[in-house]
């Protein structure tokens, strides 16, 4: 007879099998970390730039929020920033997805560049970081979760442009990446995902998912939405946009709990130039969808040939079968604008990119909750929207300000950097008087007039090849879906940038060549070509946007030395100094000039640096280059009258080449005065 099972027996049972599943996931996990498996991909980690102490973006922070192909998920640029701040120094932070990362362009052509170009400009007595942490295909969850650790960085403010993504970015509600429609699901699990066995889990169930097997070539656009549409009357989208205002809100609380101001910007996309990519007419039957599909070529030819009225009665007539067309609506705005109508046009655009099923620009729904959040939290506003269409013609913002649907061009961004600009000076951000939150008119019309004055004024160094990059990636993109598909081999690809510049600008689209080294290539193709200005203007590009990296600083210096032009060579060795005072290189090159100009006190000290090395040890002149420095050593030495010394560094010349004649004439000199001077 089996014994029986006490009620004391029953609950350790009871209790065990409860305990003991966690008590092997902990063991798991434990395991796991061990064994070197998985990441808590932070935000940043420490590194030694160019011999300083530097905080580094962790590129690979966005495998937190994306199972895919490692070659498909979006990476963060690695921006640099002071590990310790400096005293006097202001570190702005950008938030948002693609558009605050600058698609197309890269380093210097985004908005937050620009930003940091202009208030590096106006404010000499602070130093200035604009840190951009735009990243593609992230929305507000994976910004949500990132605030924490963007507080620790010391922000002084934050700069907020986003919203476009929240329905294919990262766990969007159309997303391939979603897990659910719960907001609070989404949050919790973006907090597991931190566990290494919830990253196995991922990993596994990749392997073996659909979604797994996305081409290594699919653009993004496709990865992420799948192709998956949603009607404009649907409740998702209403659900979608509580969740963002949901996540907005808890997002500006976070920082507001920090003490760090907070900008948040209305949302902008291309109205005129850019037609719905799906539109509905769900609801017809094939005979309508005929009907209204005739009617509708009829008036695009109607509209193509200029007889915008009759044009505009086609796509009425189209739109009475399908009201929510977003195509009709859309070429019967194109028309009334034509027709230069006086009112209505802008409806009609934004109306056509609401309907458009394929939801990759935010529905104008979404500017009002941005205001009403900065509002309620009291939080600095600025209606960028209101901008883009002052500066556009009809008030409908078009190519003029776009390279596609969504993503600004180079114009489009310098106005957006400027607008923010406007924002931080408004609202003091250094040293302020008085806390200065949300105001109607923070950005009134004068404000406005100045800005549309100046936006295109300043440019932070940005060359055709920088264009040529975001020219030649636009091309690839729209010749894809959702695009109309066309051919893209490269030899279709036309521009009137010179070969070279085209050339280099497919081998970086490529991964051939870096950023930075186009640019070098470039500068020294136009020295070979006899542009000297031309070739400073591209390493001049470099130094602004890498200021700790001396190698451009060096190169400038040196065209300036080959013609001669000493004081202005040494203005960018010591630029280059400024920055790396333990330079050997920089150092050995300034002291020549010293030299040169006579300066041969500093000259030796420079000189004695250069053959030190530098403080980590990675940079040490070779020997023909300490030879020469011994030898300018000893001129400067000589010229000084401490002739021992001078002979001392002569003689350390001749010991790496017997046969310097250079230093061999300096000796025969120095023994020469010593003789005549007994």
């Amino acid at each position: 007879m089996a014994e029986k099972i006490t009620p004391g027996r029953k609950r350790i049972f009871t209790v065990v099998m409860i305990v003991l599943p966690f008590l092997l996931l902990a063991l798991l996990e434990v395991g796991l970390r061990v064994a070197g498996f998985g990441s808590d991909y932070p935000l940043v980690t420490k590194e030694k730039r160019f011999g300083q102490d530097k905080l580094v973006v962790n590129s690979a922070v966005t495998s937190r929020y994306f199972n895919l192909p490692p070659s498909i998920i979006p990476e963060a640029a690695d921006e640099a920033m002071d590990f310790k701040k400096k005293e006097k120094s202001l570190r702005i932070i950008c938030l948002g997805g693609s558009t605050t990362a600058g698609f197309p362009y890269e380093i210097n052509a985004n908005f937050p560049f620009q930003l940091q170009y202009r208030l590096r400009e106006a404010i000499s007595e602070h130093y200035v970081e604009v840190i951009n942490l735009g990243i593609s295909a992230v929305n507000s969850y994976t910004i949500l979760d990132l605030m924490p650790e963007i507080l620790a960085l010391e922000p002084d403010a934050l700069v907020l442009y986003t919203g476009h993504n929240e329905f294919y970015g990262a766990y969007g509600s159309l997303s391939s990446q979603k897990i659910g429609d719960n907001r609070t699901l989404i949050l919790n699990y973006l907090k597991l995902r931190r566990y290494r066995t919830v990253q196995l889990l991922q990993k596994l169930m990749g392997l073996f998912s659909s979604g797994s097997g996305e081409s290594a070539d699919a653009p993004l656009m496709q990865v992420m939405s799948a192709g998956k549409t949603l009607p404009y009357d649907d409740e998702k989208l209403q659900a979608t946009l509580e969740n963002y205002q949901a996540n907005l809100t808890d997002i500006v609380k976070l920082a507001k709990s920090a003490n760090v101001p907070i900008i948040l910007s209305t949302l902008v996309s291309n109205l005129a130039d850019q037609a719905p990519f799906v539109s509905d007419y769900n609801h017809l039957d094939e005979a309508a969808k005929n009907r209204s599909n005739a009617k509708l070529l009829e008036g695009q030819s109607q509209l193509s040939a200029a007889v915008y009225d009759d044009a505009i009665a086609a796509f009425d007539e189209v739109l009475a079968m399908a009201p929510n067309a977003a195509n009709a609506h859309y070429y019967r705005a194109q028309a009334m604008l034509e027709r230069r109508d006086s009112s209505g046009i802008y409806e009609g655009f934004a109306r056509a990119r609401d309907l458009d099923m394929l939801r990759f620009r935010a529905p104008g729904a979404i500017n009002p909750i941005i205001e009403a959040v900065a509002k309620a939290q009291d939080q600095p506003f600025v209606d960028m929207e209101k901008i883009f269409r002052r500066a556009s013609v009809g008030g409908v913002p078009g190519e003029r300000f776009f390279v596609e649907h969504l993503h600004p061009n180079f114009a489009g961004y310098r106005l957006m950097a400027q607008t923010f600009f406007e924002v931080l000076k408004k609202i003091q951000i250094i040293n302020p008087p008085e806390k200065i939150g949300w105001k109607d008119n923070l950005i009134n019309e004068e404000s406005i007039n100045g800005i549309l004055a100046e936006f295109q004024n300043l440019d932070g160094g940005v060359t055709q090849l920088d264009l040529e990059f975001g020219k030649m990636r636009t091309f690839f993109l729209t010749r894809r879906w959702p695009f109309a598909n066309q051919p893209s081999d490269s030899s279709l690809y036309i521009t009137n940038a010179p070969a070279i510049v085209k050339d280099l600008a497919y081998r970086h689209l490529q991964g051939k060549v870096f950023w930075d080294e186009a640019h070098y290539e470039l500068a020294q193709w136009l020295l070979e070509d006899g542009q000297p200005e031309a070739a400073i203007h591209q390493y001049n590009t470099v130094h602004r946007a890498f200021h700790e990296n001396y190698v451009p600083a060096m190169r400038i210096g040196d065209i300036f030395g080959r013609q001669e032009q000493w004081g202005k060579a040494r203005l960018w060795y010591e630029r280059g100094l400024k920055r790396n005072p333990d330079n050997p290189f920089l150092n050995a090159k300034v002291a020549q000039i010293y030299v040169a100009l006579n300066r041969f006190e500093q000259a030796a000290e420079a000189l004695q640096k250069s053959l030190s090395g530098s403080n980590d040890g990675l940079m040490q002149l070779n020997e023909g280059q300490q030879k020469l420095a011994f030898y300018f050593l000893g001129l400067s030495y000589a010229n000084l009258k401490n002739l021992d010394a001078a002979e001392a560094a002569i003689n350390n010349a001749l010991r790496i080449d017997a046969n310097y004649q250079p230093a061999i004439g300096l000796a025969n000199s120095i023994r020469a005065y010593r003789k005549n001077n007994q």
